[in-house]
């Protein structure tokens, strides 16, 4: 069970809408992003880049993907991997016939004039990697959402989110263990809440529950005060997850759901 900190404000499930593909990959945000958004910043993208494709398709903003991992050897690995399975009848559906040759669309969809991808580690500025500050303070926009999936590395950059709520509107991060670091996503969330709310929450099920109940693994999207009304702001009596709006990051298991103090 979760600590009532940890529950969203109200918001009205009309203003909220899923972006990405279904199952694991999407996250749910406000609406309003798509529309103010001049400027994604995604950290972490794998194979995987429905979150920023959505995201640019319906904001036209430009989109900056960081993620080292994701050179040539990483293709020629997946590609091989996928013809291995093609053979022995792992592959043998269309859309996973299809997916063995993603590189692909990996080109064509980072070829556009407003997307990059850069293969640098987010962490500290060195010839390898490049801090969250240094991205910011390059930037005159102010109108910047941040999506932040890098498998615990966003701790290194929490206290650097907060510091730019001029250029900031939102971002949705996913935190990993929490069997670790839960208390360290509660200092965040005291700090955070200056200029930011929590505006929703999901539970990953693909890394499961520890003993009391709370996920491994946690989504969370958040907003900048001005683009809520928390005058006058209802009581959340919402359940988690979201029917219709979030979906299991397995599909072959149930949901998490979410309990709160």
């Amino acid at each position: 069970m979760l600590s009532s900190k940890w529950k969203p404000i109200y918001i009205k499930n009309s203003q909220l809408i899923r972006v990405g593909k279904n199952f694991d990959g999407g996250y749910v945000i406000l609406k309003k992003f798509l529309k103010e958004t001049k400027l994604l910043i995604s950290f972490g993208l794998s194979d995987d880049w429905s979150f920023e494709r959505h995201f640019f398709k319906y904001s036209n903003c430009f989109v900056e993907v960081y993620d080292h991992s994701v050179t040539n050897s990483f293709w020629i690995k997946r590609f091989l991997t996928d013809v291995w399975k093609f053979l022995i009848f792992k592959k043998l559906r269309p859309v996973k016939i299809f997916d063995i040759f993603k590189y692909l669309d990996y080109q064509i969809f980072f070829s556009k004039n407003k997307i990059q991808h850069i293969q640098k580690k987010i962490g500290k500025d060195s010839t390898t990697s490049i801090s969250l500050d240094s991205i910011l303070q390059k930037r005159k926009t102010n109108n910047i959402f941040l999506k932040i999936d890098i498998e615990s590395s966003e701790y290194l950059i929490l206290d650097q989110i907060i510091n730019f709520p001029k250029k900031i509107i939102g971002f949705t991060i996913e935190f990993h263990e929490l069997n670790i670091y839960k208390k360290k996503v509660e200092a965040f969330l005291n700090r955070a809440k200056k200029n930011y709310r929590l505006v929703h929450i999901h539970g990953n099920n693909y890394t499961g529950l520890d003993r009391k109940f709370i996920p491994y693994t946690v989504e969370m999207t958040f907003a900048r005060l001005d683009f809520i009304n928390i005058k006058n702001l209802k009581k959340n009596n919402k359940s988690y997850p979201i029917k219709g709006l979030d979906q299991p990051c397995n599909k072959n298991h149930p949901d998490i759901n979410l309990k709160f103090k």
